[in-house]
């Protein structure tokens, strides 16, 4: 993220802050389109991308591996590495953190009809239970500059603080208030060359007065370059990301600067909808994005039944309707048979991570022009700049 864009997320939180009358000051306005306009006219935002990505195994984790994982480290030597969302939660498919969590409840069991799950990112996060001791400690094992935590505010929400990276003095936030997701900041001052318990952070509360829910946490490099939030979780269908409440996924995609998806969807769907029911689901999740959003479509690679087959039709057609990209598996890497005579596949559902890394190649190099792989993010304790 760019100093320019650090900018405009400060002056979107100035702008939240209203006179007596319910109207944004005329000057924060005012100011917050002339930044708009430099940053237009000069081009400064073009490497601040922020890349969701969804929604099942192929992204989450399959068979231990992610092409999400080859992606950033291909980015990183094409365009650079800004950063990373981590969800708060028991399950951090992606590697490279230590957990320590006490007094904690996930909410990934929780039904999508309860508040705490509905309205999250993806279906992660924790919730805390009056009268216990709280703690949850992330540590990364990569540099952070700054980082935001999103928690959910509910009318009567307890209170907790964020102690740690260590030397910060310790944030007190009260999530008491008006249903909506808020975000608090956080900065790490030591940075390089820190020992690794300066690089956690850490929410507690000791003990809880009322529950809370706190959701994750969005960390920045301080570099240019994209930013990546994996939301994927293996087995589920879009009709499952349709459970989400749109009005706070929408809110979720802006404070978190969503600049383009990419969507790999269908695999789990496909005993379960009709061509025109998944038409549909998936013209309805991509709709939850602001306009304007750079949109990736990516065909699932046929499994050994080929029901995938009965969507050959949506993927591309939607794909058109937002203006977006379309990765044809089938037609680029072939049917389920080639990828079984290449040994890309981990069993009849999942290709395994021969073909991730390929895949992984190929869309770095259609979002960003290029692929040049490099191990990201660096380790914490590298002195004196980019290993690289």
């Amino acid at each position: 993220m760019s100093a320019l864009s650090d900018l405009i997320y400060r002056l979107k939180d100035l702008g939240n802050n209203r006179n007596s009358e319910g109207a944004i000051p005329a000057s924060v306005n005012a100011l917050n389109k002339a930044v708009k306009e430099v940053a237009s006219k000069t081009q400064l935002l073009d490497r601040d991308q922020v890349i969701w990505l969804g929604i099942d195994s192929l992204t989450e984790n399959a068979g231990g591996f992610t092409y999400n994982t080859v992606l950033e480290k291909m980015a990183r030597g094409a365009v650079g590495w800004g950063g990373r969302w981590v969800p708060f939660s028991d399950v951090t498919p992606w590697g490279e953190f230590t957990i320590y969590k006490q007094g904690i409840n996930d909410i990934s069991p929780l039904p999508y009809t309860d508040v705490r799950r509905q309205r999250s990112l993806d279906g992660r996060g924790f919730f805390t239970s009056p009268g216990a001791d709280c703690i949850f400690l992330l540590e990364p094992a990569f540099n952070w500059s700054f980082a935001d935590v999103y928690y959910l505010q509910a009318p009567g929400g307890g209170s907790f603080n964020i102690d740690r990276p260590t030397g910060q003095t310790a944030v007190p936030v009260n999530t008491n208030g008006a249903l909506s997701i808020q975000r608090v900041r956080i900065t790490n001052n030591l940075r390089n060359g820190a020992a690794t318990n300066n690089n956690a952070i850490r929410v507690q509360s000791n003990p809880v007065s009322a529950t809370f829910t706190v959701y994750g946490v969005m960390f920045y490099s301080g570099d240019a370059g994209p930013c990546f939030v994996n939301v994927a979780q293996g087995g589920r269908k879009l009709t499952d990301q349709m459970l989400f409440d749109e009005s706070f996924q929408r809110s979720w995609f802006d404070m978190l600067g969503i600049t383009h998806a990419v969507i790999n969807a269908g695999m789990n769907d496909r005993t379960s909808s009709s061509a025109s029911k998944f038409q549909s689901d998936l013209t309805a999740v991509l709709r939850r994005f602001a306009a304007g959003t750079d949109i990736t479509v990516i065909r699932p690679a046929n499994p050994s039944d080929n029901l995938i087959d009965n969507y050959d039709s949506v993927y591309p057609s939607v794909a058109a309707q937002f203006n977006g990209k379309y990765i044809d598996t089938k037609s680029v890497y072939g049917s389920y048979a080639t990828f079984i005579a290449r040994g890309w596949m981990l069993d009849g559902v999942h290709p395994n991570q021969h073909f991730q890394y390929r895949l992984a190649q190929d869309v770095c190099t259609l979002l960003f022009g290029s692929a040049r792989y490099v191990n990201t993010p660096p380790v914490i304790n590298y002195v004196g700049g980019d290993p690289q």
